[in-house]
């Protein structure tokens, strides 16, 4: 939300983030909200620079900086609780800065099945086996 001009009110708003093409701006009104004139403009997933020009005559240009939300960089490290409940569904390595992943990782037993092996086992066998039946069938008799 960005508070405006009282002079703007109802006019359209096109915002933008600096250095997009102009076919990726978004238009907004601005209108008056708990007696004070707002842009609202929540499509702002990207940190950054944004620029708002505001349709009057002239247009009026508007900059402004978003930044990400620092609650979602919390380095806290996890409690046993969600630590158990992300082990039902992956596989959690445990790591300290004197450890190495590699030695954790074949220590308890490979992460996952290497399925690919598996794959290129049975298309050479499916290739092999349409060779021969090629051969059997396209035969003369």
């Amino acid at each position: 939300e960005m508070v405006c001009n009282q002079d703007w009110v109802g006019a359209d708003a096109q915002i933008a983030r600096v250095g997009d093409t102009a076919g990726n701006s978004t238009t907004r009104r601005i209108a008056i909200v708990d007696g004070v004139p707002l842009l609202r403009f929540d499509e702002t997933d990207k940190s950054g620079g944004y620029q708002a020009t505001v349709k009057t005559d002239p247009p009026s240009t508007v900059d402004f900086a978003v930044q990400s939300n620092p609650a979602e960089s919390n380095l806290e490290d996890l409690t046993t609780g969600q630590v158990n409940s992300l082990s039902l569904v992956a596989h959690v390595v445990h790591w300290t800065p004197e450890s190495k992943l590699d030695s954790q990782n074949s220590a308890q037993g490979p992460a996952g099945t290497e399925i690919w092996r598996i794959l290129a086992l049975v298309a050479i066998v499916a290739a092999v086996a349409e060779m021969l039946m090629a051969g059997i069938f396209s035969a003369s008799k």
